[in-house]
């Protein structure tokens, strides 16, 4: 007996939805709801458009919607019982198939919709209002006939056929939904030049056995008195074997109209599924020249289709290289410069790999005449990393504010990344409270490169600190440590994005020959603003380079009395 798969037609056209919400509300009975608009919100009062009638589900537990790409997401929107996708708990999630979405006690399962109402007819019997035959590969091996498209043979395209097709290009390029699009080239082919009776775009899964699937509304030729639409599984295989355009004519035996023919062309082909150009003609346009015109039409339509991704994509790249340029300057302006620190210079140098870093320094003048010295880098790199970085530059400001000594800042600092950070993510940091008077220090080693003390005789030491963890992997106990910074002495702290920056060679600066050109610019800079020597630096670091792209950010800082 063949299976028979129900394809929509223009009839009873039915518009179609990219997602489904498989519902199990604890009832015993399983709902299912389109995800056909933008926003869908679920809870359990009746003004929300999915009502889950339990108490573990808050009043308006969820949304679920449609991002500019496509994609579908859930949002928690402040439930008691939380939102769980695939066990775990998330605020906000993009979703893909298969997804279970825990809302209380209630399970919601996203599939892809299907159109398909199976049936075991084979007699003709009525589905869903029309009549829908689909033939096996083992039946279609006897009784019917291929044609593909003659890669040597030559065909007479009218000059109207490829204005036709051209003009079709261009509207596609215009249509900003895809379904629209797809209607498109279905209702081309439909028109009275082409002479398909019907076209539909199908998509064929792959990784799981199923039923075709619609993609846009069926269309039917103008006139037509075709009430079915036989969908032949040999064809669909056919087309998965070769991936050409083929032609079918099924045989009298088969029981379907004789005088139509299908043909399917494909479109597009990945892992998880082949999607196809499906028609139906009469038999007296069932030839070669009609094969490849109606495959040129979808080459047409494919072409079409990768010129408007690719512009969506730079539409997407440039809207995100604002995005970056943006976050980059919001960054730059929490980079201290030009800070005043009465009895003292203070110099900073700061330059991300990328749009923006993960480094932080910071120079704040602390109420009791002090001034706090913080260089930091975050694991990781770029948008992730800033984030950590800007939230800690929010933190200290707001903690020291509130009049917290070094000891306590490092300790909430800790805390706070420990609380929030994913695992193996961590901060090393270098935290100085200077009197800028005596130049007593006291100073916190998180992780972090050594920092130096200069002389302008070219002399250097490193500034003798206990070495503890990095904040963020665990609760410590940090301890201060001391040293004075001398008169006419300076301060020098970084990232190792110094330490580890490479040549064109490959040859790593190492902290070593950082240090000893750290000295040599203490010695040319003496009796010069402190500026200089920054300056002085970063040539030094950008000739050591080259060409070579910078793997990492580069943070420094200069403080001397």
């Amino acid at each position: 007996m063949a299976k028979a798969f129900a394809v929509p037609s223009q009839l009873n056209a039915i518009e179609p939805y990219d997602r489904v919400l498989e519902i199990d509300d604890g009832s015993g009975q399983t709902r299912h709801y389109p995800l056909i608009g933008q926003n869908v919100v679920i809870g359990r009062v009746a003004d929300v458009d999915v009502q889950i009638n339990n108490v573990s589900v808050s009043r308006k537990h969820a949304e679920f919607y449609c991002d500019r790409w496509g994609r579908w997401w859930v949002r928690d929107l402040g439930s008691s019982n939380g939102t769980r996708v695939n066990g775990f708990r998330t605020s906000e999630r993009m979703l893909e198939l298969g997804d279970c979405i825990e809302l209380g006690k209630c399970s919601i399962t996203l599939t892809m919709p299907n159109p398909s109402m199976e049936s075991n007819a084979s007699d003709g019997t009525s589905i869903a209002g029309q009549v829908v035959a689909v033939h096996t590969s083992e039946e279609a091996a006897a009784g019917l006939s291929m044609l593909r498209q003659s890669q040597t043979g030559t065909s007479r395209i009218s000059a109207l056929h490829l204005s036709q097709l051209m003009e079709m290009s261009q509207s596609l390029q215009r249509s900003e939904q895809q379904r629209e699009r797809l209607r498109q080239l279905c209702e081309l082919m439909v028109s009275e030049h082409f002479s398909a009776d019907v076209a539909v775009v199908l998509m064929i899964p792959k990784k799981k056995a199923g039923s075709p699937q619609t993609l846009c509304v069926p269309q039917v030729r103008a006139g037509c008195n075709a009430q079915s639409l036989y969908i032949t599984q040999a064809l669909v295989e056919a087309c998965k074997t070769s991936m050409e355009p083929t032609l079918v004519r099924p045989s009298d035996a088969d029981g379907n109209d004789s005088r139509l023919a299908a043909m399917a062309c494909p479109i597009r082909n990945d892992e998880e599924a082949l999607v196809l150009m499906y028609l139906m003609v009469q038999q007296t346009y069932a030839n070669e020249e009609w094969l490849t015109l109606a495959s040129l039409a979808a080459e047409h339509f494919k072409q079409a289709e990768s010129a408007w991704v690719n512009r969506k994509l730079a539409k997407v790249n440039a809207l995100v290289e604002i995005d970056l340029e943006r976050a980059r300057d919001i960054q730059m302006r929490l980079v201290p410069t030009g800070v005043k620190v009465p009895g003292m210079e203070v110099a900073v140098g700061f330059k991300p790999c990328r749009w923006v870093a993960g480094d932080y320094v910071d120079v704040l003048n602390l109420a009791n005449g002090h001034v706090l010295l913080i260089v930091a880098d975050v694991c990781g790199k770029g948008l992730p990393a800033s984030l950590v970085s800007s939230s800690l530059h929010t933190m200290v400001h707001a903690v020291t504010a509130a009049g917290a000594d070094l000891l306590n800042l490092t300790f909430l600092l800790n805390r706070h990344l420990v609380a929030y950070l994913p695992a193996n993510r961590f901060v090393t940091a270098i935290l100085v409270d200077l009197d800028p008077k005596t130049g007593q220090m006291q100073f916190i080693n998180a992780g972090h490169p050594s920092p130096l003390i200069l002389d302008s005789s070219g002399n250097k030491r490193d500034l003798d600190m206990g070495e503890f963890e990095p904040l963020g992997l665990r609760d410590v106990e940090y301890k201060l440590s001391d040293d004075i910074l001398g008169k006419g002495q300076t301060l020098s702290m970084f990232t190792d994005g110094l330490t580890e920056l490479k040549d064109q060679q490959g040859k790593m600066l190492t902290s070593v020959r950082l240090g000893d050109h750290l000295a040599q610019i203490a010695m040319s800079s003496e009796g010069q603003p402190l500026e200089v020597a920054a300056d002085q630096l970063n040539q030094l670091l950008d000739a050591y380079t080259g060409n070579r792209l910078q793997s990492d950010d580069r943070t420094f800082l200069f403080a001397r009395r």
